[in-house]
């Protein structure tokens, strides 16, 4: 299964679990339901419990199958600079250390309903997703 596949079934189960929560507590205003829901709601939560986990566990494998470093690709045109074997452990050790920033944001962004993200979680995210990005270029070279 492919990362973007993984990722969107699991932000599918994940909103299909809020939704079911949702709308089971909407319905259970409804006077004719109540007794309905009074008797199956554990089964219910638990339901809808187990999907926004479910989709939570594919969105993180899917994060975590994304962020693997990506090896230089040879693509045999003259390199005009060339980085030490020094340069190239800083670099991925500096990788590595935005990737994992990423993946706490997206941790921290994953509490909130699509659309109420703060904004400065957003910033920090879009920051941390083009440092890895730039330090990708550089170890191309």
């Amino acid at each position: 299964m492919s990362v973007k596949t993984q990722r969107f079934i699991g932000v599918t189960f994940f909103l299909l679990g809020l939704a079911l929560g949702l709308v089971s507590d909407l319905l259970a205003s409804d006077g004719a339901i109540q007794h309905w829901y009074q008797a199956n709601r554990t089964w219910i939560l638990s339901g809808a419990g187990l999907l926004i986990l479910t989709g939570i566990i594919l969105i993180s494998i899917s994060i975590k199958k994304g962020d693997q470093p990506t090896t230089p690709q040879k693509d045999g045109a003259p390199s005009h600079s060339t980085i030490t074997s020094e340069d190239e452990k800083f670099l991925r050790e500096q990788l590595a250390r935005h990737q994992e920033n990423r993946r706490q944001l997206l941790k921290q962004k994953s509490i909130y309903a699509a659309g109420d993200e703060p904004l400065h979680l957003l910033n920090q995210i879009a920051a941390e997703e083009k440092a890895i990005k730039e330090i990708e270029q550089q170890l191309r070279k």
